[in-house]
């Protein structure tokens, strides 16, 4: 048998090395919900498009009930993306519930989660890979200048898996997040009985079992505001709403309840300055009708849930 050169064993052990690596990247699943998203869901695939992973991956946007162009902008972006699929969640509205069905489509070992009305920067795919190849939950850095330059906000996205959220555990934010397969079925994947807030509950359901909350800080997301007071408002009181649908479910795991003076001093500060609210900057605005809709959403919790959470 003839001897195989040095060079050719040095470019064939290459070439395994090179094989080998990339069966021991995981397949990564990256689940986008979306209702009626057409409006922002391009950009967002476009910059999902541009991602470089070396090791399998795919995309999943889960349409609940659209009744805009979302399904025809995915099909256009179908031939260009060859791991996109559409995912029908047709059976109840509710992001809980579409997030289960991306996760029960997801051929993925880890799935990375992101919101339709965002943009994932730069490596965020392969950042977060490599962040979940040591941590079972992870959750990337939020951004809020690039998309949101003309456009305050009153609800800044939590970045950091040491901000404690309610005063209870930290959670890692719905829009840019990741979990392993393993972790995910441990606890059952997200609550679809709420409207709002499934990401705490199923960060704090992890928590309690086991689970911790690592930062995968080179995971960039960019993060859109709200436009307009409208919704500010719808949003700020749904979620409040759910932060009364929170404390029921984990007050008996040591929850606590939101304090009563906080809330005074915030009627006190809605009062007080809701006569000259309409000559106010349009920053000042958005910081009242947030407050006042976090206290509105509470009591409405309170009333909806049958616990008291001012």
């Amino acid at each position: 048998m003839a001897a195989v050169p040095g060079g050719a064993r040095k470019r064939a052990r290459a070439v395994g090395d090179v094989v080998q690596t990339l069966h021991a990247l995981p397949f990564v699943s990256v689940i986008v919900p979306t209702y009626n998203g057409a409006g922002t869901l391009d950009a967002q695939l476009a910059a999902l498009y541009a991602q470089r992973y070396a090791g399998p991956w795919e995309v999943i946007v889960v349409d609940n009930r659209s009744t805009d162009a979302t399904v025809q902008i995915v099909g256009e972006w179908l031939d260009r993306m060859p791991n996109l699929r559409l995912v029908p969640a047709y059976e109840r509205q509710g992001r809980g519930y579409a997030l289960n069905c991306g996760a029960r489509a997801a051929r993925g070992e880890i799935f990375l989660f992101c919101d339709c009305d965002d943009v994932a920067g730069e490596g965020w795919v392969a950042a977060m890979a490599e962040a979940l190849c040591a941590h079972a939950v992870v959750v990337g850095l939020t951004e809020i200048e690039r998309l949101n330059q003309r456009r305050p906000g009153a609800i800044k996205p939590y970045n950091s898996a040491s901000h404690v959220s309610l005063d209870f555990l930290p959670h890692a934010t719905g829009c840019n997040s990741g979990v392993t397969r393993e972790a995910f079925e441990a606890v059952g994947g997200f609550e679809e009985r709420s409207q709002r807030a499934q990401d705490i509950d199923f960060s704090w359901r992890l928590q309690l079992a086991g689970y911790k909350i690592f930062d995968a800080p080179d995971a960039v997301l960019h993060y859109r505001y709200r436009e307009g007071l409208r919704s500010v408002w719808r949003q700020t009181v749904h979620n409040a709403i759910a932060h009364a649908w929170l404390y029921r479910r984990f007050r008996s795991q040591g929850m606590p309840r939101s304090s009563w003076r906080a809330a005074l001093r915030d009627y006190l500060w809605l009062v007080r300055y809701a006569r000259i609210l309409p000559v106010r900057p349009y920053e000042f605005r958005v910081a009242w009708v947030y407050r006042a809709g976090l206290r509105w959403g509470r009591l409405l919790g309170s009333l909806i849930y049958r616990v008291w959470y001012p």
